[in-house]
């Protein structure tokens, strides 16, 4: 909705593996810091994990873009590109 092409994320190794497995990839871009706990710097292509959605996922993400989009065109402003 606003254009962005990538997203960075600080997030337990962990985490960042789960997402992977779910079809949310991301590209870890650097070594793990201390911040509340070992986390490490990812990147994602917002457009490949948007297509690559599981359809259980997908669903939700329309759902919510849905939403949002409703939300936005309600209160007077449209952030859309």
């Amino acid at each position: 909705m606003h254009g962005l092409e990538k997203l960075f994320l600080l997030s337990e190794t962990r985490l960042a593996r789960h997402l992977n497995k779910i079809g949310i990839t991301n590209t870890r871009i650097g070594a793990p810091i201390e911040h509340r706990g070992q986390r490490a710097p990812a990147v994602m292509d917002v457009r490949q994990v948007i297509d690559n959605l599981d359809p259980l996922l997908g669903s939700v993400y329309a759902v919510v873009r849905s939403e949002l989009e409703n939300a936005y065109q309600q209160g007077g402003r449209d952030h859309r590109r």
